[in-house]
């Protein structure tokens, strides 16, 4: 029920893997399982464009797959950073690329940008010891280039 209304309405949703395979039934473990997630949630559940997020995809590549309302796939892929800093990505990603939607960033772009800025914010925070177990990124970094237009 809450989908079927939901996720028409949405610009743009980013499940992580956990929350892929409750909301579509498919275990995403490579990029192209993710792809066809998206491509689920597109097709069958009335989303207008998803970002599976793979930040927890074995081996030491992250990748996350874009896939829009047009069909069109786009894959970000870097390198996983070695911290336990990392509470927190998600609804940071989110929010980031909400921000640059709303500064009527193109989606891709907003995508793009906001990866770069989780990125270093994860990576400025990576040898810091903050409380026990996982910490989080550094919600305070400031990108030295503002953002990606084009």
């Amino acid at each position: 029920m809450m989908q079927k209304e939901l996720f028409p309405m949405a610009t743009l949703l980013t499940p992580n893997l956990k929350e892929c395979l409750e909301i579509t039934g498919i275990d995403a473990k490579t990029p192209e399982q993710m792809q066809d997630a998206g491509l689920f949630m597109i097709d069958k559940l009335g989303a207008k464009n998803v970002l599976i997020k793979g930040g927890h995809l074995n081996g030491n590549e992250m990748v996350d797959v874009l896939v829009l309302e047009s069909r069109e796939v786009k894959m970000f892929s870097g390198e996983k950073i070695d911290t336990k800093n990392t509470h927190g990505t998600g609804c940071t990603l989110s929010s980031a690329i909400a921000s640059y939607l709303a500064m009527d960033i193109d989606l891709t772009v907003s995508v793009l940008n906001a990866k770069r800025y989780v990125t270093e914010a994860i990576y400025s925070a990576k040898d810091l010891q903050l409380g026990k177990g996982n910490g989080s990124l550094n919600h305070l970094y400031f990108p030295k280039e503002l953002i990606i237009t084009e």
